[in-house]
């Protein structure tokens, strides 16, 4: 059973765990700690005993020794043994001062705990407001915004005109299939059709008038491999990678990779499947040399001849993601499709001033950061 001022820690645990401690605050009957917990029963039962003990063991000093006598266990855990805990030394202080201790480190702990809410208030507010900034950014680089426009660029639907006779071309090649989805102008924030807003030279287009839309194929967890060829499964996308990426940190087996659907350079990748709308078909370009093997509930656009970065700002917009969520579907998971990704007009600029809008966001988003 648990006493009262027990104190438990982790024996196993994820690395910023270790040392983790709390005390027993009343006799528990019939309860005991886990095997991967630590109970540490003081031979004298005094709660400021219990007390100082665990100031010092959650203190940075004996946090950094308990992190380096532990050893990894796993990918994600570390283990602490019995022994070596024990051989850690506390510094007791007389009675009277650990009373006196305790009783400073009370009344210092409501003042702790309001500079902790307003720090974590000033954190989140900061977070807000970068990622507020950046939405605004994009939304004025699909508006026509951001950079000036040029008379004398060739206008977007002379480059979708070039875009439509290649996808024809691979259409007769027997390449890709023949796209039938429907036209339909998605609404915007505003509520109004985007065709109104567009700037002089610009054009619309749906996502999958722009190059092939292909789901990948599934590449489970158990087919990962430690050293193999490169993959790339859809958490990746809205975890590890922001904007772009050039290089894989999964790899998969010959046969895996053989089997998979393969991204090229310049494509974009984005997720059908998410955890809550705001995760769903986010977009990344890929810009590595060599294929990689991306797995299911995720989607590729080739054959765009866009710049890829403007394809990904357009798509992570305000504009973009509202779009995206107006035609996800799902609750708790949430669901897109190649079908209603296709439903989905972008605003398109000349070439060269996709290559202007990326050169401008991207010097804006590193003064960001």
């Amino acid at each position: 059973m648990l006493e009262l001022n027990d104190l438990l820690t982790p024996s196993v645990t994820s690395l910023e765990n270790i040392g983790k401690i709390c005390i027993v605050n009343q006799r528990l009957n019939n309860v005991t700690a886990g095997g991967f917990v630590f109970i540490f029963r003081p031979f004298l039962n005094l709660s400021f005993i219990s007390e100082i003990i665990m100031y010092f063991v959650s203190s940075p000093l004996f946090q950094s020794l308990m992190n380096g006598i532990t050893k990894k266990s796993g990918q994600a855990f570390y283990n602490l043994s019995k022994e070596r805990f024990a051989n850690l030394y506390f510094p007791i202080p007389p009675e009277r001062e650990a009373r006196r201790i305790l009783n400073k480190i009370n009344q210092a702990e409501p003042l702790l705990e309001d500079y902790k809410n307003a720090e974590n208030k000033l954190t989140n507010l900061e977070l807000s407001l970068e990622e507020k900034l950046k939405a605004s950014i994009l939304q004025y680089a699909i508006e026509g915004k951001l950079v000036k426009q040029d008379p004398n660029d060739e206008p977007a639907s002379k480059l979708l005109e070039r875009i439509k006779l290649e996808k024809e071309r691979l259409i007769n090649e027997g390449k890709i299939k023949l796209d039938k989805s429907d036209s339909q102008i998605t609404l915007g924030d505003d509520k109004n059709y985007y065709e109104k807003n567009i700037p002089t030279g610009w054009s619309l287009a749906k996502i999958g008038q722009l190059g092939t839309l292909t789901r990948g194929s599934g590449i489970k967890r158990t087919d990962i491999a430690e050293n193999g060829y490169p993959c790339i499964r859809y958490g990746e996308l809205y975890t590890t990678y922001k904007i772009a990426f050039s290089s894989a940190i999964s790899h998969t087996t010959l046969e895996i990779y053989r089997n998979a659907y393969k991204a090229n350079e310049n494509d974009i990748l984005m997720t059908l499947t998410g955890e809550n709308k705001k995760d769903i078909s986010m977009a990344l370009a890929y810009l590595g040399k060599d294929q990689i093997a991306y797995g299911g509930d995720m989607t590729c656009l080739s054959n765009h001849n866009m710049n890829p970065l403007y394809l990904v700002y357009a798509i992570n917009s305000p504009y973009g993601r509202c779009c995206m969520q107006q035609l996800s579907t799902g609750d708790i998971i949430v669901h897109m499709s190649n079908d209603r990704l296709n439903k989905i007009y972008l605003p398109i600029p000349p070439l060269n001033e996709q290559k202007k809008i990326v050169i401008k966001v991207n010097q804006i988003f590193s003064l960001i950061d």
